[in-house]
């Protein structure tokens, strides 16, 4: 029932002095793995395997180290904004009374990408209270905090220079990703 050993292939490391070796699986339903070994030690503590090519250590924690800060940086800009847009964004939809006219006024006034029987499937048995704040999170996880700053007219200087940060965390992420896949076309 587990992988069985279909085939493997050596070809030459990047330094020319040792071997890659490439190990092809395939189980009773079809599917496969490969596990790759570089034999060379040299190679090894310099080239890491990702996806589906052997690449320099540096370049892949280049990335990395760009992807990880953008993304840290967005969870604590998301806190940040969880806490200091929450009132505005309640004030913003408290003249509201039902969750259909929620959603109307939501999906006017934001252009929310949700659409109605995905929404009452979200709300189903939750308070309007409950439906603001869960609608106010997922606003926030997908638009990002300076889009719902901005949606709700919020003038709040905190979450205005925290999103600019974000941004050029961002645009930085994006050049190392730009980066990353120019080099696995080489």
């Amino acid at each position: 029932m587990g992988y069985e050993l279909m085939g493997t292939t050596e070809k030459a490391c990047p330094c020319g002095k040792s071997l890659i070796i490439e190990s092809r699986y395939m189980d009773d339903w079809n599917r496969t793995k490969s596990d790759y070994e570089m034999v060379c030690e040299t190679c090894r503590s310099e080239y890491t395997h990702q996806e589906g090519q052997w690449v320099k250590l540096v370049d892949w924690q280049k990335k990395a180290v760009a992807v990880q800060r953008y993304n840290t940086k967005r969870l604590s800009v998301e806190k940040l904004a969880a806490e200091e847009l929450a009132d505005e964004w309640y004030q913003h939809f408290a003249h509201i009374k039902t969750k259909k006219g929620f959603y109307n006024a939501m999906a006017e006034d934001t252009g929310a990408g949700l659409t109605i029987s995905r929404f009452n499937k979200e709300v189903a048995g939750k308070s309007m209270e409950e439906t603001i704040k869960l609608l106010f999170g997922e606003m926030l996880r997908s638009w990002g905090p300076e889009v719902v700053a901005e949606k709700i007219s919020s003038k709040n200087e905190k979450i205005i220079a925290e999103s600019e940060s974000l941004k050029k965390l961002f645009a930085e992420k994006r050049a190392a990703e730009i980066e990353w896949y120019k080099m696995l076309r080489r």
